[in-house]
């Protein structure tokens, strides 16, 4: 039997089918542009102020200043004459500090220069200057009343470059008011700082019982200037005991003769044995101490210091043998009255 099929009409919309499952993730779509710039926002709080910062490196040295028009001075004739116009004095340094402790001077606040007082002329007639150095860390006074001018610290001999230039441990030179263990610089015509601190060594009067310190002040003798209204003079015996003051002087101290000394590289100095200096109250074999460069002090070994000795008078025309300290001779330092 054949089959016939035989085609209707269309029929009518079906249903809507039933929702299928969520698709995949469609591809990554391409960057886009950059967009425009936005607005500048506004301007924010202050911050917090910040914390201090390190101190900066010392700036070079100045260049040297111009030098300065010379000085005038007022002189003192020898014959008398009608008063002159007061002049000024033209000092350095200690200098101008004794002229002022002597009443012959006075410092202007303005610019610090030393003009003279209206004292007569002959003020400084019949004074003298001593210093007297304790060997201790106390400033000594000035013996039997005498008026004190300054304090300080006993400078004995500077070295530098193999030369050595020396204080009279009885004159004002030798008590400088600050220390430092190089109290000098060396300069070349051109330079001044290159050769400041090379091979430099200070020697000072030292603690008489005090041999190494952390702090060098601890080591160093102290000093006073001190101002005479007579005639000073030095007596060695030349024996282990103490000499008398000549008839008309009075005694200011005794001692023991110190005569010279060497530093590091056996360059050194000498006292005058007509000054006081050449009499210390208190005997060391090596009275003083080293300062070098680097900032440090202390008795060196290679030091040497030099007494005078004490001479048996059967034995004047040998050798004097060596001892202890009875061989060192004395002193007595004495002032007329």
């Amino acid at each position: 039997m054949n089959n016939c099929f035989v085609t209707g009409e269309p029929g009518a919309k079906g249903d809507a089918g039933i929702q299928g499952p969520k698709g995949e993730p469609g591809v990554l779509g391409l960057k886009g542009h950059t967009g425009p710039t936005g607005p500048s926002g506004q301007h924010g709080k202050v911050g917090e102020k910040g914390m201090k910062g390190n101190r900066g490196e010392a700036g070079s040295p100045g260049e040297t200043g111009p030098i300065g028009p010379p000085g005038t001075c007022s002189c003192v004739s020898q014959s008398v004459g009608n008063p002159g116009s007061q002049g000024c004095i033209v000092c350095f340094g200690m200098l101008c500090h004794a002229a002022v402790m002597l009443g012959i001077g006075s410092v202007s606040p303005s610019d610090g220069s030393v003009t003279p007082s209206s004292l007569p002329s002959d003020n400084l007639a019949g004074y003298s200057l001593l210093v007297r150095h304790s060997q201790t860390m106390i400033v000594p006074q000035c013996p039997n009343g005498l008026r004190q001018l300054y304090s300080g610290y006993s400078l004995l001999f500077t070295q530098g470059y193999g030369m050595a230039s020396g204080q009279d441990l009885g004159q004002t030179g030798s008590c400088v008011p600050r220390f430092t263990t190089t109290p000098f610089f060396a300069c070349t015509r051109d330079d001044c700082d290159s050769m400041s601190r090379t091979g430099q060594h200070s020697y000072w009067l030292g603690v008489y019982n005090v041999d190494r310190a952390r702090d060098n002040l601890l080591l160093l003798s102290r000093c006073s200037v001190c101002e005479s209204a007579s005639a000073i003079l030095t007596v060695h015996s030349q024996r282990n005991t103490v000499p008398d003051c000549p008839e008309g002087y009075s005694s200011l101290w005794t001692g023991f003769s110190f005569y010279m000394n060497s530093g590091v590289t056996w360059r050194g100095t000498g006292q005058d044995l007509s000054s006081p200096g050449s009499c210390l109250e208190k005997f060391v074999s090596v009275p003083f101490v080293e300062c070098h460069n680097r900032g440090r002090c202390k008795r060196h070994v290679s030091n040497r210091a030099f007494w005078l000795a004490a001479v048996d008078s059967s034995q004047m025309a040998s050798t004097v043998s060596s001892g202890s300290m009875q061989r060192v001779s004395r002193c007595r330092v004495c002032s007329r009255y």
